[in-house]
């Protein structure tokens, strides 16, 4: 067991190295810093935007656009997998609007949104329609995964809702929702960051990554990129981190 947590911590770490190196050695071969810098000069660049008081706006800024987006969808996945669960009409319903919501270019939705709403709404509608499918297909097999007979043998002696719903749904859900919330919310995040670029939306992420692109600051767009990645890794591993230590509990 010591072993395999040790060889979890070492895996992701030779994985960076390695990309580390590859991006080192592109640099060295290219040789033009303006095209691709280093990353010691990348990351310089992430601690000088670290100093920053219109980075923090921009991060606070895409950041509150990609909780919203991922809450509205949570709760629109929760209500539609329940519905489809209880009613295989509803489900019978639902299934060519996800399918449609799958299939749908996400440019041609972001430009289509860029005339019909604002700015700021654009990129919190984009991510919606892209994160909901994912969560409701994530959240209708959980529900489904509940044994029948369990169901049957509660109601039959009478167990009440809230015995229900602890002991028997959430331990059967809770693994697979915190599982789709940790790469849902990675997606939601790459989602909103490439919309407002598009929609230039003011205080975001995505607008200064436009802006480092049009002055040529490429150390600065990578360092923005860099930053993007750090908040998906760091809210994985808390989400999964939540789920981990929710699931004894829920079993217990």
């Amino acid at each position: 067991m010591k072993k395999r947590h040790i060889l979890n911590f070492i895996y992701p770490l030779l994985t960076l190295a390695g990309i580390l190196l590859i991006w080192w050695m592109a640099a060295l071969i290219m040789d033009i810093e303006i095209i691709l810098p280093s990353p010691w000069v990348t990351f310089r660049e992430f601690f000088v935007l670290l100093g920053s008081a219109q980075f923090w706006q921009a991060l606070g800024g895409t950041l509150l656009r990609s909780l919203i987006a991922f809450a509205l969808s949570f709760v629109l996945a929760v209500g539609a997998a329940l519905l489809s669960r209880l009613s295989g009409t509803a489900r019978r319903l639902l299934e060519p609007l996800i399918t449609f919501l799958r299939a749908v270019p996400t440019m041609a939705v972001i430009l289509l949104l860029l005339i019909w709403t604002s700015a700021s709404a654009a990129p919190v509608i984009v991510a919606m329609l892209v994160i909901f499918p994912t969560l409701y297909s994530a959240l209708y097999a959980a529900f489904s995964g509940v044994d029948p007979e369990l169901i049957e043998m509660s109601r039959v002696y009478r167990v009440p809702k809230a015995v229900q719903i602890r002991r028997l749904f959430l331990p059967a859900v809770l693994p697979a929702l915190f599982e789709s919330f940790a790469s849902g919310f990675s997606l939601n995040l790459k989602l909103v960051v490439a919309a407002e670029a598009l929609s230039q939306t003011a205080r975001s992420v995505g607008a200064m990554m436009q802006t480092f692109k049009a002055n040529l600051d490429i150390s600065g767009l990578l360092a923005l990129t860099v930053t993007t990645v750090i908040i998906s890794f760091l809210s994985e591993f808390i989400i999964r981190l939540a789920g981990r230590l929710c699931t004894p509990w829920l079993k217990g």
